[in-house]
């Protein structure tokens, strides 16, 4: 609670993206909530349509994609930054929305749109004569009649072109002024997330269109990073973030330490996203309308102009198809009237249907899952991002590919909802610390933990090791382990090593050698033998020894010995144990490694 005058600021955070943007605000308990605009949209389309004197901004400029393509502008946050030569020739000859233009003056890229404006009025002051220089006069009786008033100047028509930055600041003061309006008041600051591959040109041409629309930006966050503050910050796992963005999949794998979180790895595939799901389900679609009314249609691509109007009614009802196979077990209808020469579309598709067509996409998805994540098993969590994320196909493929431990959040957090959320609660934090300086926090590098004898240079994690501290956790760091022994157990030794961690596969077994047909019976009883393939093996391996210790235990029903490590800022570590809740404690410490020099 603001005190001694101080004015809370408003902070909030913006999702803006490629086709949909959302808006997350604190509420009074601290969470972070999406909000729907004036027309109860939480899923803002990132688009933008200029019809005569007009102009239509998020979702009510969707329709507008069918009869006024030309003038209707949409994928514009992934063209920020770039010059004209970068964009992709799709995007120059778009039959979608605006085509992608050269700007005549200064070359970046643009777009071409048509608009009315009203025509000028002509000025009284020169069309009247000025009533005190003007005798009065009784006007001529006039045997004609009086002439009709003249209509009113009719609006012409102009051709206007819009940098991208232009249109991005006008889309951008339209959602600032949906956050003002359901706040009731002024907002000081936002966080916006930006893809991990945005260039440093990307991001400063949106902090520019955003300071022109008003916004002044307090921190672009990177997706993952923006995600990550979703989770709850009191488990330390490793965390698999799933972004299927419209025109790409982002994958990050993150730890989470105390907190802190570290990119194990990170990838992007451009090509895979909403975008290649919706292209092959409108063509399902034209081929179910080409069967059903004999009337052929061609789309991704269309074959002219007619079937590139049809092909843009799909992709407005594709979006409805897709919402209803995620909220729903039965099956999803598609509509579209007037799809093509008059004639309607009205088909249904089941779950099974629908995840055949979107089989490639899937199994491409899996597969740059499969090389960013090289084992399962070290996967605790899995962070869907994006409508598309959670299609129920594509989470149960998920599912058969991780460990059943796994958690799924989709389920948890609103996909669509993931990223403004997490950018409201950096908000959040960056305007309770702003008079705070950075601190740098460092890590471990890798896994400290105990050894008992028995084992050689390589055991298995859970055999002979304990990891007490983990790779990647932040600094300082204060990790307690207590271990149950047998009531006979009268002393325990062990030695606390630096060690690396990797994960062994098994060899793939063997073919099999090819049987005579009259051996079925003989494989049938050999295929019931046959062992279950050997899962792979998470394996320590010893690098520094940091010391040994020797701890006398304490007689009771219970023998209990606790082990616990400290590791400071200059990477000094102490370890300490002892036994039962007032035992002899032995320690011992490891000065901190001299600076290279």
């Amino acid at each position: 609670m603001a005190t001694n005058g101080e004015v809370t600021k408003t902070v909030i955070g913006i999702n803006f993206g490629n086709t949909y943007s959302s808006i997350a605000v604190l509420s009074n308990e601290k969470q972070a909530e999406c909000i729907a605009n004036e027309n109860g949209e939480r899923q803002i389309a990132s688009a933008v349509s200029f019809s005569g004197e007009e102009t239509y901004i998020g979702n009510q400029a969707l329709p507008q994609t069918v009869k006024n393509a030309r003038n209707t502008i949409t994928g514009f946050r992934n063209l920020l930054g770039k010059t004209f030569a970068e964009i992709p020739d799709a995007l120059k000859n778009s039959t979608s929305s605006a085509p992608v233009i050269a700007h005549p003056e200064s070359g970046l890229p643009a777009f071409s749109v048509e608009l009315l404006v009203p025509a000028s009025l002509p000025n009284p002051a020169l069309s009247k004569t000025s009533a005190l220089n003007t005798p009065k006069r009784t006007p001529a009786p006039s045997t004609q009649a009086t002439p009709a008033p003249s209509p009113p100047p009719e609006p012409h028509k102009i051709t206007k072109i819009l940098t991208v930055g232009e249109v991005t600041t006008l889309y951008l003061k339209s959602l600032l002024q949906s956050a003002t309006d359901y706040l009731g008041k002024e907002v000081d600051g936002a966080v916006l997330p930006v893809p991990a591959w945005f260039t440093p040109a990307a991001r400063e041409a949106l902090v520019s269109a955003a300071a022109d629309a008003g916004i002044k930006i307090l921190q672009l966050l990177d997706e993952p990073g923006a995600a990550l503050l979703t989770l709850p910050t009191d488990v330390d796992r490793t965390v698999l973030i799933l972004d299927v963005g419209a025109s790409a999949l982002e994958l990050a794998l993150v730890t989470l330490r105390a907190g802190l979180g570290s990119i194990l790895a990170h990838s992007s595939t451009p090509g895979i996203g909403a975008q290649a799901m919706d292209d092959r389900l409108i063509a399902y679609f034209a081929r179910e309308f080409t069967k059903k009314t004999k009337t052929p249609l061609s789309v991704a691509p269309p074959a002219n102009e007619e079937d590139a109007r049809a092909e843009r009614k799909l992709r407005l009802a594709v979006e409805s198809t897709k919402k209803a196979i995620v909220s729903s077990p039965g099956a999803a209808a598609c509509s579209v009237e007037s799809l093509k020469s008059g004639l309607d579309l009205s088909v249904s598709v089941n779950r099974l249907r629908f995840d055949l067509e979107l089989g490639p996409v899937y199994a491409s998805i899996l597969k740059a899952v499969g090389e960013l994540v090289k084992e399962p098993t070290e996967v605790d969590e899995v962070v869907f991002v994006g409508g598309s994320a959670r299609l129920p196909g594509l989470v149960s493929k998920l599912e058969l590919f991780f460990p059943e431990e796994t958690i799924m959040t989709y389920d948890v957090v609103e996909p669509t909802e993931v990223l403004a959320r997490g950018c409201a609660l950096q908000a959040q934090a960056l305007r309770e610390v702003e008079k705070e300086e950075g601190l740098e926090v460092k890590s471990t590098s890798k896994p400290i933990g105990i050894f008992f004898p028995g084992g050689g240079e390589e055991v298995e994690e859970g055999s002979n090791f304990l990891t007490l501290v983990h790779a990647r956790t932040p600094l300082p760091a204060r990790r307690t382990l207590t271990l149950t022994l047998p009531a006979s157990t009268e002393r325990v030794g062990f030695e606390i090593w630096e060690a690396s961690q990797s994960v062994v596969h098994p060899p793939p077994p063997p073919p099999k050698a090819s049987k005579e047909t009259g051996d079925d019976e003989d494989d049938e009883e050999e295929d019931e033998d046959e062992e279950e393939p050997e899962s792979p093996r998470k394996v320590t391996k010893k690098e520094t020894l940091l010391g040994a210790l020797l701890v006398a235990l304490k007689k009771g029903k219970e023998v209990t010995v606790t082990v616990e490590a400290v590791v400071g800022t200059d990477g000094a570590v102490t370890v300490s144990s002892w036994s039962g809740a007032d035992g002899e404690r032995e320690t011992i410490s490891v000065p901190a490694p001299a600076p290279s020099s």
